[in-house]
């Protein structure tokens, strides 16, 4: 990496090393981190997803907001502090996946999409025939359909 990138990559997390420890003392949480450390465990590319983190701020950004590719300072059990032992730098998109689910919540829609990928390798599609197809076997008529012009039983809910 040439010495201009080191630069640039070593202010953006000193800028994120300050920004955690705000938040840490806002939250009322360990901190222990510092620029040595940070600038260890820093990848170039998205543990997650492989592709290449943007160290440049303001760099394929819109109006200086971070993107998908932009790296991030993860907590990794939310409910732990800015330790040496419970972060990772990721990239935005994997810590934005994670602040809005749940562990269980992230493992259920994994498994669900399995599921329905699965379905797809199997039988070509998941999705039902339109309901506008007279064939559909999604409609089902009742053969003796039971029709009440009785005034109460529309009433309770009936035909």
């Amino acid at each position: 990496m040439n010495p201009d990138n080191e630069r640039i990559k070593r202010k953006y997390m000193y800028r994120m090393l300050d920004k955690a420890k705000r938040r840490a003392r806002e939250k009322d949480l360990a901190f222990d981190l510092d620029l040595e450390f940070l600038c260890s465990i820093a990848p170039d590319f998205c543990p997650v997803f492989g592709f290449e983190l943007l160290w440049a701020p303001g760099s394929k950004t819109h109006a200086g907001k971070p993107e998908d590719q932009s790296p991030s300072l993860d907590r990794i059990k939310a409910e732990g502090g800015y330790t040496k032992d419970n972060v990772a730098i990721v990239s935005n998109k994997v810590n934005q996946i994670k602040s809005n689910a749940k562990l269980r919540e992230l493992y259920a829609v994994a498994d669900w999409l399995h599921d329905k990928l699965k379905e797809i390798e199997k039988y070509g599609s998941v999705r039902p025939t339109p309901f506008c197809d007279p064939a559909s076997s999604y409609i089902q008529r009742p053969t003796n359909p039971r029709v009440s012009n009785d005034k109460a039983a529309r009433q309770r809910g009936g035909y």
